[in-house]
């Protein structure tokens, strides 16, 4: 993706920086008069290009893999699993010809278009603990996005029903795999913006075996270019007010710093098994007021046994003796 328009690049070149970009974008940037790196502001002794073959054929080949067309008549549409602001999700049957019959998440967008979401799934390509992409498709009225299937659904959704058989353990093993997947959005170069529990699938659980759990970040509709987020505000549409740090909600500018206060509070979440993050105020203006003047969420309860238990369970650093997810 070029850094700078968060555009798939078709005709990557580098300045003689060593950093790459789209030719076009940034022909345009010198064009201003500019002498910079548009990445680094660093002044450059030349605005010299050299065309950077290797990604250009890695981009191609990523390509045929990831972009995927398809075909209107090649999805059959079942039950809807779930809804939002600006999409309906369904369960569907992906039939592609020389392939097996698939069940797939239909994502049915009805304000927008799904273009800016298609090019973050695809820049993530696959990732065990990211949701994976099948494809989209921009027939008729409304686009599709197809992305995998959960069977058991969100883990939010799923806390009533496994509450009883649910341990420490199995909360950590989800702990641990969301910030795998997360890990993999920040090293893509971007913030997530809509971590939250609803946006966490539960692909596999059994109370007696905590190693079979498996859950995937998922829905990216919000998901930005973190480098233009860290410079630059963020506008328009309805944000997760609750999950949000006090420099989103004060200057509207987001980053993996961001990401991990979103965590925590998805964290706090799936300690009190769903309970809604500052619950006793109603609404989201009194929310940001406490967040912004330096209020915290209140700690869960028997939060100390469970992170005592999470900690004796932890990996440790061999030099330190610390634990490796940071519990204190």
């Amino acid at each position: 993706m070029d850094p700078v328009t968060f555009e798939v690049m078709q005709d990557p070149v580098s300045t003689v920086d060593g950093h790459t970009y789209e030719r076009s974008a940034v022909e345009q940037w010198f064009a201003q008069g500019k002498d910079t790196s548009p990445l680094t502001n660093a002044v450059l002794g030349s605005t010299a290009l050299t065309p950077n073959i290797t990604l250009r054929n890695a981009i191609e080949q990523w390509q045929t893999t990831y972009c995927k067309q398809i075909s209107r008549q090649s999805i059959e549409l079942h039950e809807e699993i779930g809804t939002g602001s600006f999409k309906k999700v369904h369960r569907g049957t992906l039939r592609l010809p020389g392939a097996s019959e698939r069940t797939v998440a239909v994502l049915q967008v009805h304000s927008g278009d799904i273009a800016a979401e298609a090019a973050i799934l695809r820049c993530l390509g696959r990732h065990p603990r990211l949701v994976t992409f099948y494809g989209s498709c921009t027939e008729g009225l409304e686009s599709l996005l197809l992305t995998e299937y959960a069977p058991l659904g969100d883990v939010r959704s799923q806390l009533e029903a496994i509450e009883d058989t649910i341990t420490p353990a199995h909360r950590l093993a989800m702990l641990q795999q969301i910030c795998s997947g997360m890990e993999a959005v920040a090293d893509a170069g971007l913030v997530h913006r809509d971590l939250a529990l609803r946006n966490v699938l539960l692909f596999a659980y059994d109370p007696d075996d905590v190693a079979l759990t498996s859950v995937k970040v998922a829905d990216f509709g919000l998901t930005v270019n973190a480098y233009t987020a860290k410079r630059a505000y963020v506008q328009g549409g309805a944000m997760p007010v609750r999950y949000l740090s006090p420099e989103s909600l004060r200057k509207g500018r987001y980053s993996e710093k961001s990401n991990v206060w979103a965590f925590a509070v998805t964290t706090w979440e799936l300690l009190t098994d769903g309970d809604t993050p500052y619950y006793g105020l109603a609404t989201d203006e009194a929310v940001i007021a406490h967040v912004v003047g330096g209020g915290l969420l209140q700690s869960p309860e028997h939060c100390l046994d469970i992170g005592m238990r999470c900690r004796r369970a932890s990996p440790r650093c061999p030099a330190t003796g610390r634990t490796l997810l940071g519990w204190r």
